[in-house]
């Protein structure tokens, strides 16, 4: 055996695969390796070699073997180069061949699934991979065809949220879904990528939604029975029971991973609740994968970008994932038949992102301040895959369809071409529509276009940053509105800073006056200042008032904050007319379209106002 302590910070060029520089060692790891047969070779005798192969700048002890190693020489393994690695038999990639007939060699080890096995380039012909792959299998990078791995099992959990959005609705019209219940577009993103990836990761899914929703109970502990590492994700609504999933994991002793819009945004609170060992920050394809390699012991690095830790509390920027690289969503996994009976609408994202900086979204750290779109022909393959399926309604969930005008057109043109059947919504920003790609929509089937209003006044819409001209939504309303086969899902968001009564009623009156028609669906919303966003700092020094810190009421349908203008006459005057108001708004609009419910009562019995939000 020979040991060798391997530096964090050691790159395939300068250590190869196991060597390291003594003199930047942080820290070590002691990885034990087997030397069948090693000859001591001139630098000059293998200047040809893979650089992953020449193992230098460090001077490891050698036992049992026919040679010592010396730092100031290169080596080179005649044969064969054992060493541990997680669970990940490398041979078929690295020599082209299975383990155990490596060609060229007439010795063959002893070898099981905890060995890498590294071939001697002298009995290798035709090898023409690059010399940093068999550095990157380590790492946890992508090339990983060929590999078998001892099962890791992963079980992600759902949440289940104290007060859906959309409670018992289940509306064709709007897409909605009942009680929340979507596909798990997350962790069908997540299992796609492993299974390309880390194709002998066990992947499941609980689906405690739609259990729930059928009056089912999921026990969460025995649940996690079997599985070695025990992942969920959240919202800011749902964060709660995330918290309850993680601790329970944690007591029956399992690894745990939490990912999500709310861990983006607050990720040293979540890693504060002592119950997460990874907490992933924004896109999660990526650190995912160098996280199980990490649990698996194959990727030896302590800081993964995009994730922190108790050991890392410290937050880094994460990677943006090239979606280009991503293989199309994989549904097979998932019980596509059994969702469809509360699923009106199964969400597909046909790109990540949006160009624009509303001061209120959370969606553009999430994706890295970036707009990126998938391959078509991905998006298209799901959608007919999802028909197949029993879906007839789809929404493509990105934050604007039209952020890239000429792909958007490319999609839409080759769903009309291929479309067998299912209806689509999409969402854009008003002034990106145009009679020309609302003609494509409607050959693609699109039946509902959501735009966001926000707000009647030009000048609370420029306060949101939102950077819309009146001109630009009265078209919007006309030009869908001038297709017969297509609805209008406009949002609004009442009570924003820097809104007067004034304004507000003058955004009820328009929002009354375009609602007032059946085929004008209105979507509600009350301001929220989710935990963490720089939009809810900065209204801890605005001078209004949280109504309540509770999370589970942080879902954009309960007035969680009242601005200062509207706190003349005090906090419950404002509240009471704020509630009475939208409650007469909603009877109105459900003579149209009858999707809209009253605020739940529990809201007013965790009414706990303060000046600073949770």
């Amino acid at each position: 055996m020979v040991t060798v302590a391997a530096s964090e910070g050691s790159t395939p060029d300068d250590a190869g695969l196991a060597a390291c520089n003594p003199a930047r060692r942080v820290s070590t790891t002691v990885i034990p390796m087997t030397v069948t047969w090693v000859r001591h070779c001139r630098p000059s005798t293998i200047v040809d070699a893979p650089p992953l192969l020449k193992m230098r700048d460090f001077k490891p002890t050698v036992r049992g073997t026919r040679h010592h190693m010396h730092r100031e020489h290169r080596y080179w393994a005649d044969n064969l180069i054992c060493f541990p690695c997680a669970g990940i038999n490398a041979a078929a990639c690295l020599a082209g061949s299975k383990v155990g007939a490596a060609p060229g060699c007439d010795r063959q080890p002893a070898l099981d699934d905890s060995h890498i096995v590294a071939r001697s380039m002298r009995h290798v012909q035709g090898w023409h991979a690059p010399p940093t792959r068999c550095w990157a299998l380590c790492r946890g990078s992508e090339h990983y065809s060929g590999l078998s791995m001892n099962t890791l099992r992963a079980v992600w959990i759902e949440t289940i949220a104290q007060f859906p959005t959309y409670n018992e609705l289940l509306d064709a019209g709007l897409f909605y879904n009942k009680n929340d219940i979507s596909l798990p577009l997350a962790p069908v993103c997540l299992a796609s990528h492993l299974a390309k990836v880390r194709p002998s990761i066990s992947f499941t899914y609980i689906p405690r939604r739609m259990s729930h929703a059928a009056g089912d109970s999921v026990d969460i502990e025995q649940s996690m029975a079997g599985f070695d590492v025990v992942m969920t994700g959240c919202s800011t609504a749902d964060s709660g029971d995330a918290r309850r999933i993680l601790t329970a994991a944690k007591k029956l002793g399992k690894t745990t991973v939490i990912g999500g819009i709310y861990p983006t945004y607050c990720p040293s609170v979540v890693l504060a609740w002592g119950v997460a060992d990874y907490v992933c920050i924004g896109e999660g394809e990526l650190s995912l994968v160098r996280v199980l390699d990490q649990i698996a012991g194959i990727d030896p690095q302590t800081q993964i970008s995009g994730v922190i830790t108790p050991s890392n509390p410290k937050p880094t920027m994460p990677e943006l994932v090239d979606l280009h690289q991503l293989q199309s969503l994989r549904f097979d996994d998932f019980v596509l038949q059994d969702s469809s009976q509360s699923v009106g609408s199964p969400y597909v994202l046909a790109s990540r992102g949006c160009p624009a900086h509303c001061s209120f979204c959370t969606s553009a750290r999430l994706y890295g301040h970036s707009y990126r779109t998938r391959p078509i022909e991905h998006v298209v393959r799901e959608l007919d895959l999802l028909y197949s399926s029993g879906f007839k309604r789809i929404t493509l969930a990105d934050d604007t369809i039209l952020g890239d005008p000429n792909w958007a057109m490319q999609l839409f043109r080759q769903i009309a071409d291929t479309n067998p059947g299912y209806r689509l919504k999409v969402r854009a920003r008003a002034d990106e529509l145009t009679r020309e790609n609302i003609a494509c929509m409607v050959d693609a089937g699109v039946q509902v276009v959501q735009f966001g209003v926000e707000s009647a006044s030009n000048t609370v819409r420029n306060r949101m940053g939102k950077n819309l001209a009146a001109p630009s939504v009265e078209n919007a309303y006309e030009l869908i509105l001038a297709n017969p086969e297509l609805k209008a899902n406009p949002l609004f968001m009442l009570a924003y800073p820097g809104e007067t009564w004034e304004d507000y009623n003058k955004n009820l009156d328009y929002i009354r006056k375009q609602g007032a028609n059946d085929r004008v669906y209105t979507y509600l919303s009350f301001t929220t200042p989710y935990p963490g966003t720089v939009f809810a700092r900065g209204l801890n020094r605005r001078g209004g008032i949280f109504a309540t810190k509770e999370l589970g009421f942080y879902t954009n349908k309960f007035p969680v904050y009242i601005p200062r203008e509207l706190l003349g006459d005090g906090f419950d005057s404002a509240l009471d007319e704020l509630v009475d108001s939208y409650h007469k708004l909603c009877d109105y609009l459900n003579q149209y379209t009858p999707i809209h419910s009253r605020i739940p009562a529990p809201f007013f019995d965790h009414l706990d106002p303060s000046p600073t939000g949770p």
